[in-house]
């Protein structure tokens, strides 16, 4: 349970998010519509490598296939128009994968560099196929990918245009995803995975299938990780292969790191304010400014290696309990 200080920060939090787009400008409202975006995405690998003690190096591939699944039906299918086909094949194919391929690692427990090989292989076959093949759009990967908009019976609907709009948009889909996120965690499911994570010996001794709950949660990163990329070809218009690139799958390593692991929030945190280091940054200093968020990296790691976010909750905030009356007369010799 929350302290109050921990809840009134909650609280500033979500007030402050709601109130900063008429404050920001168009300019950093997109940036801060994109950073929310890849804080689901950052929240999906946080959700494998913080309560599942897994670190997938090649998780990209779910955000671009998302992608792409959804740029190509946009730009194949007649009057799709963001249909929710869309949605559900972004989100369901990577499920697909991530089952096939968690079966095949975990059941034959594959750890180690030999898991960090593979699932980097995996994302690189990707990057290869979308970038030699003409009709994904090659190199040049594929534009025209409708902005935001909700379709109902009847043909009615609602676009969704200016910046505030597509910021408002995301946050609401952040926020149901942080609240999936935290009943997963605050499961029982989540609970054995927390066990298996600690001890997975002993875990098994208990009767637990473990290789089959870690490819569950394998299955519902992935799935997290290409509404992500949806959510990204929708909001940029454009995908391209460095979606499925080792750059990509490092940055969102970073971010929950930086973040805090095992926080669900701390991946919002760590990919708002990398983000927007690199924006601010790279205006003033167009060559330094990768070493300096390289740094800031380092110097996270190093003095908070439980990130931003961890860091903070381990801090004690609360006061300490006054002591029972006939235990506060005994120590003062009454």
């Amino acid at each position: 349970m929350r302290s109050q200080p921990a809840r009134l920060l909650f609280a500033a939090g979500v007030l402050v998010a709601l109130a900063l787009p008429p404050v920001a400008g168009k300019y950093y409202t997109e940036l801060l519509s994109q950073a929310l975006i890849f804080g689901i995405f950052a929240m999906s690998l946080d959700l494998l490598w913080g309560y599942a003690g897994v670190l997938n190096f090649g998780h990209a591939a779910y955000f671009g296939l998302g992608g792409y699944l959804v740029a190509l039906l946009a730009r194949e299918v007649q009057g799709f128009d963001q249909s929710y086909l869309g949605y559900a094949l972004a989100v369901l194919l990577p499920v697909v994968l991530a089952g096939a391929l968690g079966y095949f690692l975990f059941y034959s427990h594959v750890t180690g560099v030999y898991f960090t090989i593979i699932t980097l292989v995996v994302t690189m076959i990707f990057q290869l196929i979308v970038s030699d093949w003409y009709w994904l759009g090659g190199m040049n990967g594929l534009l025209g990918v409708p902005g935001f908009a909700l379709h109902g019976p009847s043909g009615l609907g609602w676009e969704f245009d200016s910046e505030a709009q597509v910021y408002y948009v995301l946050l609401v889909v952040s926020a149901i995803c942080y609240l999936l996120c935290r009943y997963i965690v605050r499961s029982p499911f989540g609970l054995v995975m927390a066990a298996t994570k600690d001890n997975q010996e002993r875990t098994e001794f208990f009767g637990y299938d473990t290789a089959y709950l870690t490819t569950i949660m394998f299955m519902i990163s992935a799935g997290l990780a290409g509404l992500s990329g949806a959510l990204y070809a929708h909001f940029s218009g454009f995908v391209s292969p460095p979606l499925f690139g080792l750059n990509f799958s490092t940055d969102v390593i970073v971010w929950v790191a930086v973040g805090g692991r095992g926080t669900l929030v701390g991946a919002f945190v760590g990919a708002v304010l990398v983000n927007l280091l690199k924006a601010i940054i790279s205006d003033f200093l167009a060559v330094l400014w990768l070493l300096i968020v390289g740094l800031f990296f380092i110097v996270t790691v190093f003095f908070f290696p439980d990130g931003i976010v961890g860091t903070l909750r381990r801090t004690p905030w609360r006061a300490p309990r006054p002591l029972p009356r006939a235990a506060s007369m005994r120590e003062g010799g009454v």
